[in-house]
């Protein structure tokens, strides 16, 4: 059986992507679901999903910026 994905495990996945981004993204919580948003102006990023959909997605989006700032190829504007 798969582990529950919890808040907190998600807001860890949000700020290991603020970090690497150096931007500020956000979790917005309604109608039963989540979803990734930009603070600023509070731009969506992502659909509106289940906790473990959301932690999926943000594992990708963690992992890949994670990775190209190891390879040198992330420009922030």
């Amino acid at each position: 059986m798969a582990e529950r994905i919890t808040k907190t495990d998600l807001q860890k996945h949000i700020l290991r992507l603020n970090t690497a981004t150096g931007q500020d993204y956000d979790l917005d919580w309604a109608y039963g679901g989540v979803r990734v948003v930009r603070s600023e102006g509070s731009y969506d990023v992502t659909v509106r999903g289940s906790k473990r959909e959301i932690y999926n997605i943000l594992r990708g989006m963690v992992y890949a910026t994670e990775g190209l700032i190891y390879r040198g190829r992330l420009i922030n504007d």
